[in-house]
C-alpha cells in the first residue's frame, strides 16, 4: 500500500513539474505572440513613412526640375583654393601690436 502512495505522490508531482512547465512554454508564446504583433504594425508604419517620403523626394524633384543653370556655374569644387582664414590672424596680431 505504500508502494501505491508513493508512486501516486510521484505521478502527482511529476503532474504538477509538467504543468509549470508548460505555463512557462504558454508565457513564452504569448510574448511570441506581443513581439510578433508589435513587428507587423511597425513594419506597416515603416512602410507609410516609406511611402510617404518617396512621394516628398519625387515633389521635390518636380520642384528642383523647374530652376535652370547657366552651362558654368562655378561651385564650391571649382573655387580656388585659398589659404587657411586662420594663417592670417597672426600677421594681424603683430601689425596691431597684440603680440
Amino acid at each position: 500500500m505504500k508502494t501505491i502512495h508513493r508512486l501516486m505522490e510521484s505521478i502527482a508531482a511529476a503532474a504538477r513539474e509538467q504543468s509549470l512547465g508548460i505555463s512557462a512554454v504558454n508565457a513564452a508564446v504569448n510574448q511570441m505572440d506581443q513581439d510578433t504583433q508589435q513587428n507587423a504594425a511597425m513594419v506597416q508604419e515603416n512602410t507609410a513613412a516609406s511611402s510617404l517620403l518617396a512621394a516628398q523626394a519625387a515633389r521635390l524633384r518636380g520642384l528642383l526640375a523647374q530652376f535652370r543653370l547657366p552651362a558654368h556655374v562655378p561651385i564650391a569644387s571649382d573655387a580656388p583654393e585659398t589659404e587657411d582664414p586662420a594663417a592670417g590672424l597672426s600677421s594681424l596680431a603683430v601689425a596691431g601690436g597684440l603680440r
